[in-house]
């Protein structure tokens, strides 16, 4: 994977752990994150799609248990030097987009968008 990949393989996994905060990932966060990716691919960044393939290799092989937050943020933080302002801004967004698909929004899913800004902005 090279280095700038990295970032968008986190916010895969990110936005797995953003639909699956209240214990269950609804069809409504899957194709608003299928929407956004296949706009922004084309548009932005030719890289958002790897997001959306993390996404779809952690639903179909289920392996939930090794998809953390954390491990998101490492990739994510590995991949941050080619993070401008801008891609920051649409990583939140598409974090953000996912837990207002599905109402009503979950106190730990406004936690981990409130964690995910903070953590966006320190790097």
């Amino acid at each position: 994977m090279e280095a700038q990949q990295h970032a968008f393989y986190g916010l895969g996994i990110i936005a797995f752990v953003a639909a699956n905060a209240d214990g269950e990932i609804q069809m409504s966060e899957r194709k608003d994150l299928q929407k956004l990716i296949k706009k922004w691919s084309s548009e932005v960044e030719a890289n958002f799609d790897i997001a959306e393939i993390i996404f779809s290799i952690i639903i179909k092989n289920k392996h939930y248990e090794e998809i953390s937050y954390e491990n998101g943020m490492k990739y994510i933080r590995l991949g941050s030097n080619y993070l401008d302002e801008s891609l920051k801004e649409k990583f939140l967004f598409l974090i953000q987009d996912i837990v207002h698909s599905a109402t009503p929004v979950t106190d730990e899913e406004k936690a981990l968008v409130k964690r995910f800004k903070a953590d966006l902005h320190q790097l």
